[in-house]
């Protein structure tokens, strides 16, 4: 923060004297703009310091006017440039003492940009002195890992060198783990800032979800919150929360954010938080049982999951590439499976080959619960059969069936699917992915697809309807809207193209698993 005593300091250097308005030497600076005319605007913000000659004003009643409302905006200072008045009037002089508002002297030679170099030249003495406070603070909290100190030592090396006055790191439930503040910090302002952060739960659950900072501002001059959801691959470690005085005490935003990765990487450490440690395992168990390891002893290292039934949850962006829909829905689940109750989602959420991996209690209700997924509009969601997990076979069974419903829903254009009510659409999936009855369908009805196309008909389409209508002439007439005696010409033509009996029980089936795997038109 830039005060009109550090800036007077300065211009004092060039000759540049604070004349009138001692007072509000302590207010803070946060920009520097030279105005000329006398129209009031929104340009006009709190805490400037601002530079005129006032050549548009025709005497100290218009000057003292236009003050009286800059004071009211709540600028900070004045520079008074005498280019044009040769001295300032000391009714400006004296207004500006009564209402303790700051007035420069800039002499006619002193040019306007000499005192904006001056200011950013400040501003970036800051911004510097801040990147190397938090390099410092970088390097002891890399090296509190190796002397193992305690987490409340590292909070209060975070709170010291972040520039803030107070530092809170809470759990997932807005729960203290930890804080620090500064000497001049009351108890009763600490506990008043708890308070308003717990009373932004919600926002702040969004902000876990999304993984962004969370900017809460304050009530006039009480400065503002910002706050970090703090994670890892591990899982989430709760919130760490800086207020600032102002908001410009803070340092730059990628500061903050390098500082809040290792600040994370140290707090959901084995060393500070050994839980974690088992969750590692735990998904580096789960991905080789779904990649269909089969060694008994992977089993027997996971939590034991009772006589319960569990499906396979396999969730993928309906967009290309979107890992960080992913990422959100995954701590979306993590954060729905910690708040609950009861455990339904069995172990931590996995992603691998771009699909969310999810293993849930099959009482669940997953129809319902799929509509609450954020951007749910942009997810397939494939869910497998129900089985007890008593084996490692049983994994790599239903992540495969979770696959082919998948790959079913990208097919079809469905959001949603469940292993139990598709029918026999997954087998003709799973076909397709089989080396040996790739293009199967197409070889199939070849001689159907080649006439359609030479003569512009549709006798694919007509063998659909006529074997999902179990061969009934009449129903399969009225479906596509012709007289039974076409029908029968068309199954002519048909018969003749194909030379297999259509009523053949093996037959029928292959000939439904071909159109289903092609399509209902060529």
């Amino acid at each position: 923060m830039i005060t009109v005593d550090q800036i007077a300091h300065e211009l004092e250097k060039a000759d540049v004297s604070l004349i009138a308005g001692h007072e509000g030497h302590d207010r803070e600076i946060r920009y520097v703009t030279a105005i000329e005319l006398k129209e009031r605007t929104s340009r006009i913000q709190e805490n400037g310091l601002l530079l005129s000659t006032f050549h548009a004003f025709e005497n100290a009643e218009e000057i003292t006017d236009h003050l009286h409302w800059l004071v009211e905006v709540g600028v900070s200072a004045i520079g008074f440039h005498t280019s044009v008045y040769p001295d300032i009037p000391e009714q400006v002089k004296r207004f500006a003492d009564d209402y303790g508002l700051p007035v420069f002297l800039i002499p006619a030679e002193v040019p306007y940009n000499l005192i904006f170099e001056l200011y950013n030249r400040m501003r970036q003495e800051i911004r510097d002195e801040a990147r190397e406070r938090v390099g410092r603070l970088n390097n002891l909290l890399i090296e509190s890992i190796l002397s193992r100190r305690s987490l409340r030592v590292i909070i209060e090396m975070i709170g010291e060198y972040s520039g803030g006055d107070v530092v809170f790191w809470m759990d997932s439930d807005l729960e203290m783990l930890e804080q620090w503040s500064g000497r001049q910090v009351k108890r009763e302002a600490v506990h008043s800032l708890a308070g308003t952060i717990q009373s932004a739960n919600i926002q702040l659950r969004e902000s876990r979800i999304r993984n962004e900072t969370y900017r809460l501002p304050g009530d006039s001059g009480s400065g503002c919150l910002v706050i970090y959801p703090i994670s890892s691959d591990t899982g989430f470690g709760g919130y760490m929360a800086f207020h600032f005085n102002q908001e410009q005490d803070a340092p730059e935003q990628g500061l903050m954010d390098e500082m809040i990765r290792t600040a994370s990487k140290i707090l959901m450490s084995d060393v500070y938080n050994p839980d974690k440690q088992e969750r590692r395992e735990i998904i580096s168990i789960l991905d080789k049982l779904l990649s269909g390891e089969t060694a008994s002893h992977l089993v027997q290292e996971l939590p034991l999951v009772g006589e319960q039934m569990y499906q396979v949850v396999l969730i993928e962006s309906a967009k290309q590439d979107d890992t960080g829909l992913l990422e959100r829905n995954s701590r979306w689940a993590d954060m729905q499976a910690e708040q609950s109750a009861d455990r339904f989602i069995l172990f931590p959420p996995l992603i691998r080959d771009d699909r969310l991996v999810l293993l849930i209690r099959a009482d669940t209700p997953l129809h319902l619960w799929k509509v609450n997924l954020p951007e749910n509009e942009h997810l397939l969601v494939g869910i497998s059969d129900r089985a007890k997990l008593s084996d490692a076979s049983s994994y790599r069974r239903l992540y495969g069936q979770s696959e082919i419903i998948l790959r079913l829903c990208r097919k079809n254009g469905l959001g949603y699917a469940e292993w139990g009510q598709m029918g026999i659409e997954k087998v003709a999936v799973f076909l397709e992915g089989e080396s040996l009855f790739q293009g199967f369908a197409d070889q199939l009805l070849q001689p159907l697809i080649e006439y359609d196309r030479e003569r512009n008909t549709d006798l694919v389409g007509t063998l659909r309807v006529y074997l999902d209508n179990f061969f009934n002439l009449k129903k399969t007439g009225e479906e596509l809207f012709i007289h039974p005696n076409t029908v029968k010409y068309r199954l002519e033509t048909i018969r003749g193209l194909l030379p297999v009996n259509l009523e053949d029980s093996s037959i029928y089936a292959l000939l439904v698993l071909a159109y289903r795997s092609y399509g209902d038109h060529p």
